[in-house]
């Protein structure tokens, strides 16, 4: 929030969107700056990989509810959820 001068009260998206352009666009690659570290970094919990192959075989709709963006959301379904080496 402090890198993007918005102030924790407030909803971060919300504040880059109502950003003049120039600011907004900083604020936007401080962000994506974040989420890569996020990529980076990212671990399962344990049993979530096991708990995904049990939905899915036994045919359980599930879903991904995130505000990360979706490179991040796609390296997290690719390499994670989707790994059986994990």
């Amino acid at each position: 929030y402090a890198r993007c001068n918005v102030p924790q009260n407030e909803d971060i998206l919300t504040a880059i969107a109502n950003m003049p352009t120039e600011e907004a666009k900083r604020a936007k690659e401080i962000v994506e700056e974040m989420e890569e570290e996020g990529r980076r970094t990212l671990r399962l919990m344990p049993g979530a990989v096991e708990l995904g192959s049990w939905l899915t075989e036994h045919e359980v709709p599930f879903a991904l509810v995130t505000r990360n963006n979706k490179k991040t959301v796609q390296h997290f379904v690719d390499n994670l959820w989707n790994n059986d080496d994990t």
